[in-house]
């Protein structure tokens, strides 16, 4: 090529180059590390509650949400009635007020609404290797309309874990803000390993995003031990989809990321 054309070619790639690898600093990735360890270590408390919640030989998940449920004939659970039933139990989780039972619903769901499917995988292990007490809570039978005495304390041990984490996840999204990274910089930074399709069609990358979290950020945050990766995986990507949509991640940081319909364009003009 000749040396005018070529030079201008550079100047292009460059210029490309600038859009699809936003510049991201160290304390925006050590404020993206924190949390994201804050949510992974949440999760294994939270697993752990669930795994103690399905231990209970008189726990069925179905049964519990039909007891929280109340007469109401509805085919779901609002956050208002999982409140209103966790403010009648005798545990210190009647601290929280309707705002934190929102905020977890939705983390979890999506929504404001928690269905049946919802439910059970809030209150059932997620791990692979705790599949088999899942589906023994899911076959148990379970007087209708009673809720056991320690099932009822088990469960509010298990949204507590959760509003818990509500509450502690709220000073780091504070902190994520204070750092301003957007979310097209993150959800390319986390599937760098990607190379050039990196978040591309607003999806990640498992094993990119499991190999950045391993590498940790040296002198700010330290990488991640295999146990946590799993947890917050689970978290953020349930279906244990090789390359999945980043809404839950989304949630969890409170930070909008690209879509499928978002360009680097679009992307580098918002940001």
């Amino acid at each position: 090529l000749h040396p005018t054309v070529w030079g201008a070619l550079c100047v292009i790639m460059a210029f490309e180059r600038t859009i699809d690898d936003p510049f991201i600093d160290l304390d925006q990735k050590a404020a993206l590390f924190t949390l994201l360890r804050t949510a992974a270590e949440a999760e294994l408390e939270i697993e752990d509650a669930r795994y103690k919640l399905c231990e209970m030989c008189d726990f069925n998940p179905m049964a519990a949400f039909r007891c929280i449920q109340g007469p109401s004939i509805k085919g779901w659970l609002s956050a208002s009635d999982l409140h209103l039933w966790l403010q009648s139990q005798p545990h210190p989780v009647t601290g929280y007020v309707l705002e934190d039972v929102l905020a977890i619903v939705k983390l979890r769901t999506g929504t404001l609404e928690i269905f049946p499917e919802d439910f059970v995988r809030m209150t059932t292990p997620t791990f692979r290797s705790s599949g088999w007490l899942k589906e023994l809570a899911l076959a148990r039978g379970a007087r209708p309309g009673h809720m056991p005495p320690e099932v009822s304390y088990r469960l509010c041990q298990l949204f507590l874990v959760e509003l818990d984490f509500v509450s502690r996840l709220r000073f780091h999204q504070r902190r994520l803000r204070q750092v301003a990274i957007s979310g097209y910089a993150i959800m390319k930074y986390l599937d760098a390993d990607e190379g050039f399709c990196a978040g591309m069609g607003g999806l990640l990358c498992s094993s990119a995003v499991r190999s950045l979290l391993m590498r940790g950020v040296p002198g700010y945050a330290r990488p991640m031990e295999s146990m946590l990766c799993d947890a917050l995986l689970k978290r953020i990507n349930p279906s244990d989809a090789a390359f999945f949509p980043a809404d839950a991640l989304g949630r969890l940081l409170d930070v909008l990321l690209p879509t499928a319909g978002w360009t680097a364009e679009r992307a580098a003009f918002e940001s």
